[in-house]
């Protein structure tokens, strides 16, 4: 992979322009539907949180994660494409990088936010909603 993203640089940046995209959907809809059920949640009249809303939360935490592991891994393999400016979309795609970590908060803390929500709300609403499976990594 590495050598490819290195020989390529039009392919490279197409590829690390989709993955970004796509991690910018992933992690906006996490956070946007983990507050929906933060909210539902903590309504007084008790509303149930639908089982299938925590699974697309959870998917869209899931694919936040590996996204970012990709983008690590292609920062670590080819640092070059972010830092060789005879690449044209070298700066942009660093400005996007940047992006990414200044917005993002650790990944502990989003585990720490989706755990604590999924486990509040399994003691508020325990008859309502399935069992969730957690990765633990």
């Amino acid at each position: 992979m590495a050598e490819l993203l290195n020989t390529d640089k039009e392919m490279a940046a197409s590829f690390l322009n989709s993955v970004l995209n796509q991690l910018n959907w992933a992690f906006s809809e996490f956070i946007g539907m983990i507050q929906e059920i933060q909210q539902a949640a903590e309504r007084p009249e008790r509303n149930f949180v639908d089982a299938r809303q925590l699974k697309v939360c959870a998917t869209c935490f899931d694919l936040s994660v590996s996204l970012l592991r990709v983008l690590e891994m292609t920062v670590t393999l080819v640092p070059e494409i972010f830092l060789d400016w005879s690449r044209p979309s070298a700066e942009l795609l660093l400005r996007r990088l940047a992006q990414v970590n200044n917005q993002a908060p650790p990944p502990h803390t989003s585990l720490s936010l989706f755990s604590y929500t999924v486990e509040h709300i399994s003691q508020t609403t325990r008859p309502r909603i399935i069992t969730s499976d957690f990765f633990s990594p």
